[in-house]
């Protein structure tokens, strides 16, 4: 996966991840248990090591050669849950 790709799917996880956080029960829970805003993060790694090439000219040997080479999970985005009055109608919970 190149860096511009990469970067696509990473703006493109985080829209779905706060399109998810605008339906979900997730307010319900953080209020349940007193949470203030900002103090929920989490962070999105993609494990390059599952991917595989799309390229198909690289020879099998190669694609094994590739397969062997342990890549440490990139992290792709930080993120901080917070409580947007702006980001919906009636506000909701987003990821910044």
């Amino acid at each position: 996966m190149d860096e511009q790709t990469l970067q696509q799917f990473e703006e493109e996880l985080r829209q779905a991840v706060n399109d998810a956080l605008r339906t979900s029960s997730i307010g319900t829970v953080i209020s349940k248990y007193g949470i203030p805003d900002n103090a929920i993060k989490w962070q999105y790694t993609l494990d390059l090591s599952k991917i595989q090439s799309s390229n198909s000219d690289e020879s099998q040997q190669g694609q094994e050669l590739l397969g062997g080479i342990q890549q440490p999970p990139r992290k792709l985005a930080d993120c901080t849950l917070v409580w947007c009055e702006f980001c919906c109608p009636g506000g909701c919970w987003t990821c910044i």
